[in-house]
């Protein structure tokens, strides 16, 4: 690993890649960083994804750490009143669709980055972004070229099991995006969700370009819980728009309310 240091604003650093954020619709340099508040173990290093790529296969041997330890090291926590976090030793533990997975993401202003493993598929994926964005969804999209199934892109829709509530959801959306309530939120998703301008932002977008709204898959819930509230299935849509396709995931109680959405390219 040759290229991993301390970052340092006052040093030279060949290939250092410059930090840039949106603002007044163009890129601009960011703002001088505090270095005694950012140049700090959670975010002050330097690194490069081939360095990281070395790294990762560090991991895969017993060079660096044993293998007892590595499987403790990605072992979930355990709290107080006996549940199981999901996070462990440094890394956030997730997973999709049978595909177990450990990572973690990382930024501050200017930067965006995302490490993620697919241990039983010998993959990982590892996202460097100099500016804002979703590492974690590049991540995805990238990781789905290679594990079929993985992603919704790669899932053949399923037949509908109830399309009446199905077009209920899609009236949901279209409310939300008119700033309307809906019956079926969770109070815990209204208050969330009105307090998330970029989300709205978003979803009004979508809905204003909306083309078709077509069911995918419903699934057992991965996550048990969204804000607090018991999640009994996940439901996702595709719905084709002006800019092209999006994929709505709906987790839904067990009294079919609607407790979180999660929205994916």
């Amino acid at each position: 690993m040759t290229a991993t240091r301390r970052d340092s604003p006052f040093d030279i650093i060949p290939n250092r890649a410059g930090l840039y954020e949106w603002k007044t619709n163009k890129f601009e340099n960011i703002d001088l960083l505090n270095p005694t508040l950012w140049n700090n173990g959670d975010g002050g290093l330097l690194s490069t994804a081939l360095d990281l790529a070395r790294w990762d296969a560090a991991l895969c041997t017993e060079d660096v750490l044993k293998k007892a330890t590595l499987q403790q090291m990605w072992t979930p926590t355990r709290l107080n009143n006996g549940q199981e976090s999901g996070y462990a030793f440094g890394w956030s533990l997730g997973g999709a669709r049978g595909h177990h997975s450990v990572g973690h993401g990382g930024g501050r202003p200017g930067t965006t980055t995302q490490i993620t493993r697919f241990p039983d598929d010998g993959l990982t994926v590892i996202v460097l972004m100099n500016g804002r964005g979703s590492a974690y969804s590049i991540v995805e999209r990238v990781a789905g070229y290679y594990i079929p199934g993985l992603t919704l892109h790669s899932i053949t829709p399923q037949k509908d099991p109830n399309p009446e509530f199905s077009q209920r959801l899609k009236q949901c959306l279209m409310e939300l995006a008119e700033k309307k309530d809906s019956a079926i939120l969770t109070p815990e998703f209204r208050k969330n969700f009105s307090n998330s301008r970029r989300r709205f932002a978003a979803l009004q977008s979508d809905i204003k370009g909306l083309k078709s709204f077509t069911f995918v898959i419903s699934e057992e819930p991965g996550q048990p819980e969204r804000l607090g509230v018991p999640v009994a299935r996940y439901s996702s849509y595709r719905i084709e728009t002006d800019n092209g396709p999006r994929f709505y995931t709906i987790a839904l109680t067990a009294d079919h309310k609607v407790g979180w959405i999660d929205a994916t390219d």
